[in-house]
Formats: structure tokens, C-alpha cells, sequence
């Protein structure tokens, strides 16, 4: 996966097979379209975090977000019960979570945990 990965992949139910296919180490971030604390963390604390990942990491994790609201069985088939629920997924399974604010260092815990090999 050579060049400059974008920001997030958009996840919709209709592309969630094909996506997480196609990254060995993929964390899919699950929101509502209407939480306004939810476009505030991720302007200000989520994205510097998913850069500075990204650059500790090139080209081995790939971000993705998935409008829950607008795309309901994926809320369903993967158990997300509220907004800002971060699931890992390595090749193409769910092998953990982080709920809310926690994260910034639980999830880049989590990440190196699960980093597929160089």
C-alpha cells in the first residue's frame, strides 16, 4: 500500500466486506451523523491522533468511519451501542474496541498489538 493514505474511508453497509478485504489492520470509527461532542473530538483530538498514527505507522493501519445512522446493521452486526466506538479490525475480523474519549492511548495500544508483520 505505497503513497499518502487519505484521512478515512468512508464505511457503508453496501462496501464493509470489500474494505476491511482490503486492509490487513483497519480501525473502522463508529458515529452518528448528529453528535455535535462527536464533530468536536474529532476536529480537535481525533484527528491529530489518526495523523500522528498514520505517521508512526505508514501504510500498515488504514482509519475508516462508518455513519451508524445511516448505515444501521452495521451498528447491529458488530454490537456498537454508542457513538464514538472504534473497532480494530485484522484481516477482516473484529479482534477488539474502544469506547469514547479513551482514545488516545488505548487505541494506538491496541493498534500496535495487532500490527500485521513488515
Amino acid at each position: 500500500m505505497g503513497g499518502k493514505q487519505q484521512e478515512q474511508v468512508e464505511v457503508t453497509e453496501d462496501n464493509i466486506l470489500e474494505v476491511l478485504g482490503r486492509y490487513p489492520l483497519m480501525v473502522v470509527e463508529c458515529r452518528t451523523s448528529i453528535c455535535s461532542p462527536c464533530t468536536v473530538m474529532e476536529r480537535e483530538t481525533l484527528k491529530p491522533i489518526i495523523h500522528r498514527i498514520i505517521g508512526k505507522y505508514p501504510g500498515r493501519v488504514v482509519f475508516g468511519r462508518a455513519v451508524i445512522d445511516r448505515n444501521p446493521q452495521i451498528a447491529q452486526r458488530f454490537d456498537v451501542r454508542s457513538s464514538m466506538t472504534f473497532l480494530l479490525f485484522r484481516d477482516g475480523r473484529l479482534v477488539d474496541r474502544t469506547v469514547g474519549m479513551k482514545v488516545n492511548d488505548e487505541l494506538e495500544d491496541k493498534i500496535k498489538k495487532n500490527l500485521p508483520e513488515k
